[in-house]
């Protein structure tokens, strides 16, 4: 592994806010195809927009705290974005009201227990968007990991299969804790 300067963390932070939306953008495998390279922010507000693909698996999302609320979908997806010497995974969990989002520099977590860190270049990380506090993408309230744990129970090629526990505190204040699970299909990054 390669030290990281200053700049260089600025480039990896810069490239992880492209390619924490990368699940999230690329639903299908026909529209992943043609992604070239991370999509910009838009693209992944216009991905979120749409709400569920029913392209990946089957997932929950529970939220208690300062706002609650309990969604399941079928748009659970996860890749391995590769960048010159880079890995870095995205796992999105899609839903027209939530989703969660969870990236780390890497390859897919093994099957265990791992802890979820706010600093990308430390681990796994994750951000819960809240999508009911408005129709656009510019409404949407993002939540910062506070802590949390992300369980593998399968880990390969054509499966992602866990559960995840994390506590974030949303842009807007207050503290969100989402718990699920979730059954990740794999698509292209």
């Amino acid at each position: 592994m390669r030290t990281l300067t200053l700049s260089g963390q600025r480039r990896i932070t810069a490239l992880f806010a492209a390619v924490t939306g990368l699940g999230i953008a690329c639903v299908t495998s026909a529209s992943a195809g043609a992604q070239v390279s991370p999509p910009s922010k838009g693209e992944v507000d216009r991905a979120l927009a749409k709400g569920p693909a029913n392209a990946g698996g089957p997932f929950d999302i529970v939220v208690t705290g300062s706002k609650s609320g309990s969604v399941s979908g079928r748009d659970a997806s996860f890749c391995v974005a590769t960048m010159g010497d880079m890995k870095i995974l995205a796992l999105s969990l899609v839903e027209t009201k939530w989703a969660i989002s969870i990236s780390g520099m890497g390859e897919r977590p093994a099957v265990g227990l791992h802890t979820l860190t706010s600093t990308i270049t430390k681990g796994l990380t994750a951000d819960l968007t809240d999508k009911t506090t408005g129709p656009k993408p510019v409404d949407w309230v993002h939540s910062q990991l506070k802590s949390g744990t992300l369980t593998i129970t399968r880990s390969d090629e054509s499966k992602l299969i866990g559960s995840y526990d994390i506590v974030t505190t949303p842009t807007k204040g207050g503290e969100l804790k989402a718990k699920g699970k979730f059954e990740a299909n794999p698509t292209k990054c």
